[in-house]
């Protein structure tokens, strides 16, 4: 009579199998674990990423349409405070110069219209010019004028503060009057002819912002006459004070305020967090007044 053969594990072997069983659920927990971080980090990155970009560009390029140089203001949400710069201990590398105190805000003239074609004769003490504001493109007019814009004449290179709009330009009928003023009220101080050959033409500027209050870019786009109406141009921006100005050395006591330090950081702050640093999004550069010396001073009343 045969013995039948008894097969079963022994207490080593049960052990290596569970070390090993242990050993490879841990690696996929890890795997998981890491595939899940990375996931979160492209998530982050990639949510924030595509309205970044696009804001910064749009803030680039509006800014590098300076006619002006820039003055730096601190913005409390409600109010606006021009700032006092002074300079710092810190080299922007990217210009080697020396950065100022920083804001919240910056304020410059922009070009908003023109150039347009002075189409009325005018004596050297008239206050009324008249303008041609026309054609109009796709159903309005390119540029309609408002109190306290600026109007530069390139050919005396003089500027002047728009104090009344006398007839406002429509697309019917294009032609618009507008009244300058200046410390004497007293006119251009030339006689201006429109009489062929000869053609003077005007640019027109108008003072805007931006700014950062509460982790959102902010477009003031009439700061002149409504500094606290603005538009929200990106959220999740989490640079406090984003904008400075250069100074030429660690001791200078002045800046010219012709190149803006934009020094930026953002990151999405429902989908991201600290635990997820490469989700954050950068902007450093320094920005120059697109003509220098600038076309027009940052006074409001012209001198």
């Amino acid at each position: 009579m045969k013995s039948l053969n008894k097969s079963g594990y022994t207490i080593t072997e049960l052990v290596v199998a569970m070390t090993i069983g242990l050993g490879v659920t841990l690696g996929m927990v890890s795997l998981s674990w890491a595939t899940s971080r990375l996931s979160a980090k492209n998530l982050a990155y990639n949510h924030g990423s595509g309205a970044f970009t696009q804001a910064a560009n749009r803030l680039v390029k509006d800014i590098q349409s300076s006619g002006s140089i820039f003055t730096l203001v601190n913005f409390d949400g409600t109010s606006y405070t021009d700032s006092t710069t002074t300079v710092s201990t810190d080299l922007d590398p990217l210009s080697g110069q020396y950065i100022s105190s920083r804001s919240n805000a910056v304020r410059y003239w922009m070009q908003v219209g023109g150039p347009v074609q002075l189409n009325a004769d005018a004596a050297a003490t008239a206050t009324n010019l008249s303008f041609n504001f026309g054609p109009a493109v796709s159903g309005a007019l390119r540029y309609t004028p408002r109190v306290n814009d600026k109007v530069w004449l390139p050919l005396i290179d003089k500027e002047f503060r728009i104090s009344a709009i006398v007839t406002a330009p429509t697309v019917i009928s294009p032609t618009g009057v507008v009244t300058i003023a200046n410390v004497n009220n007293s006119g251009t101080g030339y006689t201006l002819s429109t009489t062929s050959p000869k053609v003077t033409t005007a640019m027109f500027y108008r003072q805007v912002a931006y700014s950062v209050y509460n982790n959102t870019l902010r477009f003031h786009s009439d700061y002149s006459n409504a500094p606290s109406t603005c538009a929200a141009v990106c959220y999740n921006i989490t640079s406090p004070k984003p904008f400075s100005v250069l100074y030429a050395t660690s001791s200078s006591t002045s800046s010219e305020r012709t190149n803006l330090r934009l020094s930026f950081e953002a990151y999405d702050l429902k989908y991201s967090n600290t635990n997820f640093p490469n989700g954050a999004l950068t902007l450093q550069t320094v920005i120059s007044v697109r003509d220098q010396p600038p076309f027009v001073s940052t006074l409001q009343t012209p001198q």
